[in-house]
């Protein structure tokens, strides 16, 4: 998923309008005095810096939003769609559970 021009990671609804990944209260761990964001595009995955997103929101929902332009050249460039690797951490158990979301 790309958005603006594209390059590395993206956050935040000024800079990821129109395709975009939706974590609720998303923030990458061991970033100082970073915030949560709900948005996340561009070519890299994270909020203030490159890593893992990790959001405590129950109940836990991800979302891929994306309209229709895929082909303009002002904010959608050659998209060719994305891979989300994913693990949910139980609050209490031991096991987490891994997936995988693509298009």
């Amino acid at each position: 998923m790309t958005g603006m021009d594209g390059i590395g990671n993206m956050f935040g609804i000024a800079s990821c309008q129109s395709d975009y990944i939706h974590i609720p209260q998303g923030i990458t761990p061991n970033v100082v005095n970073g915030k949560p964001h709900d948005r996340f595009c561009g070519t890299a995955l994270g909020n203030y810096a490159i890593g893992p997103i990790v959001s405590l929101s129950k109940p836990f929902n991800v979302q891929v939003i994306a309209d229709e332009d895929e082909i303009s050249t002002t904010e959608d460039v050659e998209n060719s769609g994305f891979e989300l690797l994913y693990q949910l951490l139980p609050c209490s158990a031991s096991e987490s559970f891994q997936g995988r979301i693509s298009s």
